[in-house]
């Protein structure tokens, strides 16, 4: 897990290459983790100082942070992630659509296989 997550920061901003499930799908979790943490963290900060987030409830400054920080690295790895089941990285573009976000955790969720193919050598393979 914590390679996986390493490899994803250590390639921040790299949209070339192949990443291997395990990559993406651990990276994407601490992704979440972090944002719901920073969310729970932000409700709690107001709740001490005893008001309302003048932003909303929905609103969360320190989950924008995070998003802020994270964003660039998620596309990356995302679009080494599809490169990894043979499509290209604009692919993500789907992920404004409903339907296309479907198709795109199918192909997220999909196994790359142990070939080599146009965006590089299969990463179960390279050690």
């Amino acid at each position: 897990m914590r390679s996986s997550v390493w490899t994803c920061f250590s390639k921040y901003a790299v949209f070339s290459g192949r990443a291997s499930r395990s990559e993406y799908w651990w990276f994407f979790l601490l992704y979440l983790c972090l944002n719901q943490g920073m969310t729970y963290i932000d409700d709690f900060i107001w709740e001490i100082i005893g008001e309302q987030n003048p932003y909303g409830e929905d609103f969360s400054i320190t989950s924008l942070a995070v998003i802020c920080l994270m964003i660039v690295p998620l596309l990356a790895a995302g679009s080494r992630r599809l490169h990894d089941t043979g499509h290209s990285g604009w692919w993500q573009l789907l992920w404004l659509t409903l339907i296309g976000g479907l198709l795109l955790i199918y192909w997220m969720v999909k196994d790359g296989g142990k070939v080599d193919n146009s965006f590089g050598p299969s990463p179960k393979l390279v050690s």
